[in-house]
């Protein structure tokens, strides 16, 4: 991936249409331009290729085409758009000209949130259900509970549940009758994405992906052996620091100190922390980082398993869609400026 951009877009100052606020997620369609939702105005903003403002879409609300808590975009076949407002469940289609076409709402059969991953080429629904925390009588301690994947059809009807899965560890603190979670440091999380007619989860106990069919029949494992990277007390300092400063700027730096001397640290590092599919039906696994100071090594898989190499982005650079000549990036710098960028791809011969 060249380091120096093709296109920016992404100003301090300027044109509000350039100004970007928690623009968690681009695609770039083919002709060259690119839709970013911007979830800070709940817009989907649409770019030419030379990264010039043409229009944006949608706007906050709960009506039809508008967003609560807008936080993807993902790229559907003939490059239809479907926007995801994250709570409730509700997905939004719109054509590449930026018009509303449809909504769709998708609910689980037990009641409990709904985290949608993405769509298969067939326009069906790939989501996974939230850990529902129950802690009658628990004591302190590590929590990794399983939870469900669905499917559902283009309306949002259920079609069948895939499998149950392992989420994220989390701790959960006890005090008297009280119990509340907090996120754990260096926890293994899952990365999972769902590709053309494939929907792939990795689970992070070890190098592992599973290739799954749309019907939850798993088809291939994807392992490669690794160098276990063990936690260093440097990695803890840095941690406790993240979080009181994050706390400081927030006011509840007394309940962050309270909270870290309990936490437990891990004795290793999850393997990865990331997971995209590219346009020639290629694996991209992001390595684990402790910090968004670090580079991010990005290893290479073929569709059918073979390993192929790695690429090494700089830090606070985060891989959104890789395209057969091109990578789309969010870039946020020392400012927390946020900028999306289209870089050129070179491939290996052969």
């Amino acid at each position: 991936i060249d380091p120096e951009p093709l296109v920016r877009i992404g100003v301090v100052e300027g044109e509000p249409a350039y100004q970007l606020f928690r623009a968690w997620s681009a695609v770039r369609l083919s002709d060259g331009r690119i839709v970013i939702a911007n979830g800070g105005t709940s817009e989907l903003r649409f770019y030419d290729p030379q990264g010039r403002h043409l229009l944006s879409a949608g706007r906050e609300g709960e009506g039809p085409g508008e967003f609560r808590d807008l936080q993807r975009v993902w790229l559907l076949p003939g490059d239809s758009l479907l926007a995801y407002d994250f709570f409730p469940a509700k997905l939004s289609v719109f054509t590449p000209a930026g018009e509303f076409v449809r909504s769709v709402h998708v609910r689980a059969p037990d009641g409990r949130q709904v985290l949608v991953q993405g769509a298969l080429d067939d326009g069906t629904l790939i989501a996974q259900g939230a850990p529902i925390w129950v802690a009658p009588g628990a004591t302190s301690s590590i929590v990794r509970d399983s939870v469900p994947y669905y499917r559902f059809d283009r309306d949002g009807r259920l079609l069948d549940t895939l499998g149950w899965f392992p989420s994220t560890e989390a701790y959960r603190i006890v005090t008297g009758d009280d119990w509340m979670m907090t996120g754990l440091p260096f926890p293994r999380a899952p990365v999972r994405t769902v590709a053309r007619d494939r929907f792939i989860f990795g689970p992070a106990d070890a190098y592992e992906l599973q290739v799954y069919t749309p019907e939850g029949r798993i088809e291939r494992l994807i392992r490669l052996p690794y160098i276990v990277r063990r936690v260093t007390p440097e990695d803890i300092a840095a941690f406790r620091a993240r979080r009181l400063q994050q706390a400081e700027c927030e006011g509840t730096r007394a309940r962050m100190e309270r909270i870290l001397a309990e936490l437990p640290y891990p004795e290793t590092m999850p393997p990865y922390r990331a997971l995209l599919v590219d346009a020639n039906g290629n694996l991209w696994v992001a390595d684990y980082r402790s910090s968004d100071d670090e580079p991010t090594s990005w290893r290479v898989f073929a569709a059918h398993g073979e390993y192929l190499g790695v690429v090494t982005l700089p830090p606070r650079l985060e891989l959104l869609q890789i395209g057969r000549d091109f990578a789309l990036v969010r870039a946020i710098d020392e400012l927390e400026v946020e900028t999306i960028q289209v870089h050129r791809l070179v491939r290996r011969a052969g």
